[in-house]
């Protein structure tokens, strides 16, 4: 089991990067997203989505339909486990 450290985020905000981080890599906005995630049976609007991501709490419903919206196939729970801070982009970077 992997314990958090000073140098480490909390898993709201690991969770939060990771989303944030792989909405970018998707190139996709985030009414995009929305849009997305209707298929999944989310009804979402970019403000919502931006709401949730700027707190960083959500359901697992919504991280599950959102990871499954943007084609992600596979996350190791390792790798989110493992990153200290140096591994994620900034919040200036990905414009939180």
């Amino acid at each position: 089991m992997h314990k958090l450290n000073a140098n480490t985020y909390s898993w709201e905000e690991r969770v939060r990067l990771f989303l944030k981080a792989e909405i970018a890599r998707a190139d996709i906005t985030y009414g995009e997203l929305a849009l997305r995630l209707q298929k999944y049976g989310l009804s979402e609007s970019a403000a919502s989505i931006s709401n949730k991501l700027r707190r960083g709490t959500f359901s697992a419903t919504f991280f599950l339909a959102a990871v499954a919206a943007l084609d992600i196939e596979t996350i190791k729970l390792d790798d989110l486990m493992s990153h200290s801070t140096q591994s994620y982009p900034s919040r200036e970077d990905l414009g939180a």
